[in-house]
């Protein structure tokens, strides 16, 4: 998933989380993992790298609830693909942004911002492309786990390398 960092106004400063999110983030109305987040101001900055297995053109999905005065920018390798100053103008309607990218790794940043007690915001966003296989960089926990999984494998106990065997599978496409 991406690295989601939450603010509790409009100007990214004040951070109250900072989490890893789903691989498609979506929060819904009064969702947002902060205090009051529902129906007051706040901005929430989600970023990470993904790994494209396979070049062609991708899609990116980003949608906001209808109610809220919402703003939301996004963009790949630093070229802005969008910049919504209003979305409650669209409703609760997707805007697709496609974007050609070559194998290899990327950078993501989605900026949201939802204006002091507007009504209730909601957010979704996700990607689809050839063969639809994106994934993130792995965080250093992910690879102190790795790294313990793969010395894990070399124990002469039957269950310490199933576990160990368990951990690599899932995390196989990492890159």
């Amino acid at each position: 998933g991406l690295r989601a960092s939450y603010h509790t106004n409009a100007t990214f400063s004040g951070l109250a989380l900072e989490r890893d999110e789903p691989p498609m983030v979506q929060i819904a109305s009064k969702a947002f993992p902060l205090p009051g987040g529902g129906t007051n101001a706040l901005s929430a900055r989600w970023s990470g790298d993904l790994y494209v297995q396979r070049a062609g053109e991708y899609s990116f999905v980003l949608q906001c609830g209808p109610s809220a005065v919402q703003s939301v920018s996004f963009a790949v390798d630093r070229d802005s693909l969008a910049r919504v100053d209003n979305w409650a103008a669209f409703g609760w309607q997707p805007k697709t942004y496609p974007k050609v990218l070559t194998e290899g790794w990327h950078t993501v940043q989605i900026d949201y911002t939802k204006a002091d007690n507007s009504p209730d915001g909601s957010f979704r966003f996700e990607w689809s492309g050839p063969g639809a296989v994106m994934r993130t960089r792995p965080w250093p926990a992910m690879v102190a786990t790795l790294v313990r999984a793969a010395s894990d494998l070399g124990s002469t106990n039957y269950a310490t390398v199933y576990a160990a065997r368990e951990r690599l599978a899932t995390a196989s496409d990492l890159g």
